[in-house]
């Protein structure tokens, strides 16, 4: 039992491909939208010192920063369709690469390497 669990632990589960991708995009935006919001602050900090000024570009940089992350929020809110809308659209795209296969396995030779009745599309 001790072995079964320390096996687990360093294997770690079963890996998805595909939620691994969509976990690293979705990780990838989170922190574009954070660096984008905080970036022009500190923008505005490193000016604020240079130039000997109080807050003025600081705050300036943190609001522009604000409006910009929101800005992208409401851009990838509207990008991403609803997990029904989703699966629908993975439905159909499985449904037309069944109908490709499909058709694939339709288009035959004979012997002599001539187009059959089937193969109109050659």
């Amino acid at each position: 039992m001790l072995f079964s669990w320390f096996t687990a632990i360093v294997t770690g589960p079963p890996t998805d491909r595909k939620a691994t991708a969509e976990a690293a995009a979705s990780y990838t935006k989170v922190v574009t939208i954070a660096t984008e919001m905080v970036a022009p602050g500190l923008i505005g900090l490193w000016i604020d010192r240079q130039m000997g000024t109080r807050v003025v570009f600081t705050v300036g940089g943190f609001v522009l920063g604000m409006v910009v992350g929101i800005l992208q929020l409401v851009a990838l809110t509207k990008e991403q369709p609803p997990d029904n809308q989703r699966n629908e659209q993975d439905n159909q795209r499985n449904e037309q690469d069944n109908q490709r296969n499909e058709t694939v396995e339709d288009v035959s030779t004979d012997d002599g390497g001539t187009k059959t009745e089937n193969d109109s599309s050659l």
